[in-house]
C-alpha cells in the first residue's frame, strides 16, 4: 500500500523563456568539452608512446650481441685450425661477418641461435708456409639493427720444411798422378721456410767401387780416405766439421756433419769443392766411381711434423786411368869380384839385380855396349865376358 504523497505546487513567478541564441550558445560549450575530452585523450596516448620508445631504447642497449667465447688466436702451418665464437644475444639469433680472414681462412656464420640462446660462427682451414705470421680479423655481430665488432690476431707459427738441393754432377777422367777431379758445380741449396733461414748442418755422400787403398774424396778443404771405415777427419779446414766413412763391400758413405750448422752459401761453396783423388801407384781402372749426394739436412729440427732433410741423387762419374810408371833398380850394390885363374880354367862372378814396378808390369833388362841374343845380353873384353838375363836381371 503505498502512501499518498502530497502535491506540491511550485510557482515560478519569474519564468523566462529559451531561445534560440541559448540553445546555440550550449552546442559551442558542449563542442569545446569534447574537444578538451579528446586532447587529452592524445596527450596521454603521446606519453604512454613515450614511455614504450624509452622501454625500447633500454631493451636494445641491454640485448646488444654479447660475446661468450673466443675463437683460437693461434694456428699451425700445414695443421688444419678449426675454431668456433659463441655470442649471445636477449632478442634474437645473431648475424657473423668478417673482415680481413685470410686466404685459407673459410669463415661461417652457422645462422643458429635466437632470443637469448647461443648464435655461433667457425673459421676453418689449414694455412700453409706462405701463410706463417700473424693476420688481424674483424668479426661484425649484427642483429634487429644493432652492430658489434670484435677483433683478433690469429698467428701461425712455423713447421720446417726440408730445404731443397740442386747440383750439376761431372763426367770425366781421373788420371793417375795428375790433379784431383772436381765433381760437382753450381751447387745451389735452399731454405724452403718463408720466415726462418736455416743453418746446414749435414750432407751425406756414397762413393761406389772404392777398389784402392788410396782413394780420397776432397771435402771442405780436407782429403778424407774413403777406403777405410773410420773418422777421416775429425775437423776439417775450412768449416771444422767431422768427416766419418763408413763401408759396405766396396761402397762408401761419407757423412759430414757440423753440430752449429753452415750457411746456405757455405754449404754451396762446400759442394762445389768436392773432389776425387788417388794416389795409388796402380788403381783400380775396370770400374767407375760414381759419386752421388744423397741427403741434405738443416738444423730446423721435425717438432711439429716438421721435415728437416731432403732426400736427393745428384751423381758424379769418375772414371780412373793409371799411366806407365817407370820401373826402379831396387839394388844398387850389385858387383862381383873374380880371382885370375890358373891356365886353361874361369872364375866366375854371379848376382841378380832386383827392381819394383808401380804398375806390377813385367821388366825387361838391358845393358849398354851389350850385344842380345836369345833373351841374354853379352859383353865381350880382353880378359873375359859379361851376360845377363834380360828377363830377370841375373848375371
Amino acid at each position: 500500500m503505498v502512501a499518498a504523497m502530497p502535491l506540491i505546487n511550485v510557482s515560478h513567478t519569474n519564468k523566462k523563456p529559451v531561445t534560440s541564441n541559448d540553445l546555440r550558445n550550449i552546442a559551442i560549450g558542449l563542442a569545446a568539452a569534447i574537444a578538451m575530452i579528446i586532447l587529452a585523450g592524445q596527450i596521454a596516448d603521446s606519453a604512454s608512446a613515450s614511455g614504450s620508445a624509452l622501454e625500447d631504447t633500454v631493451d636494445a642497449r641491454f640485448g646488444s650481441p654479447t660475446v661468450i667465447s673466443t675463437p683460437t688466436t693461434s694456428a699451425t702451418e700445414d695443421v688444419l685450425y678449426d675454431s668456433d665464437s659463441t655470442w649471445v644475444d636477449t632478442d634474437g639469433a645473431i648475424t657473423f661477418t668478417c673482415t680481413g680472414c685470410a686466404s685459407w681462412m673459410t669463415f661461417t656464420n652457422n645462422a643458429d641461435g635466437g632470443a637469448g640462446t647461443a648464435s655461433t660462427y667457425t673459421i676453418a682451414g689449414t694455412p700453409d708456409d706462405s701463410e706463417v705470421g700473424a693476420t688481424a680479423i674483424t668479426v661484425n655481430a649484427a642483429q634487429g639493427g644493432t652492430n658489434v665488432q670484435d677483433s683478433y690476431t690469429i698467428t701461425v707459427s712455423q713447421v720446417n720444411d726440408e730445404p731443397t738441393l740442386s747440383a750439376t754432377g761431372a763426367t770425366g777422367t781421373f788420371t793417375e798422378g795428375a790433379s784431383n777431379m772436381a765433381l760437382f758445380s753450381s751447387a745451389n741449396a735452399v731454405d724452403s721456410d718463408s720466415q726462418v733461414e736455416q743453418l746446414y748442418e749435414e750432407i751425406v755422400i756414397t762413393i761406389t767401387n772404392v777398389e784402392d787403398t788410396s782413394e780420397y774424396i776432397v771435402i771442405d778443404g780436407s782429403d778424407c780416405i774413403i777406403s777405410a771405415a773410420a773418422t777421416c777427419v775429425a775437423s776439417t779446414t775450412t768449416n771444422s766439421g767431422a768427416a766419418v766413412v763408413t763401408l759396405d763391400g766396396t761402397t762408401a758413405t761419407l757423412t759430414w756433419t757440423k753440430a752449429a750448422g753452415i750457411s746456405e752459401t757455405l754449404m754451396e761453396a762446400l759442394i762445389n769443392a768436392l773432389a776425387y783423388k788417388n794416389t795409388d801407384d796402380s788403381p783400380s781402372v775396370s770400374n767407375n766411381r760414381v759419386v752421388t749426394i744423397i741427403t741434405l739436412k738443416d738444423d730446423g729440427g721435425t717438432a711439429g711434423a716438421g721435415d728437416d732433410s731432403v732426400t736427393v741423387s745428384l751423381a758424379a762419374t769418375v772414371t780412373v786411368a793409371n799411366t806407365n810408371d817407370a820401373p826402379v833398380i831396387a839394388d844398387s850394390d850389385d858387383a862381383g869380384a873374380v880371382t885370375e885363374a890358373v891356365t886353361d880354367t874361369t872364375d866366375t862372378a854371379t848376382d841378380t839385380m832386383t827392381v819394383t814396378d808401380g804398375d806390377g808390369d813385367s821388366v825387361t833388362w838391358t845393358c849398354t855396349n851389350c850385344a842380345s841374343s836369345g833373351g841374354t845380353s853379352t859383353l865381350t873384353g880382353t880378359y873375359g865376358s859379361w851376360s845377363m838375363v834380360e828377363s830377370s836381371g841375373a848375371w
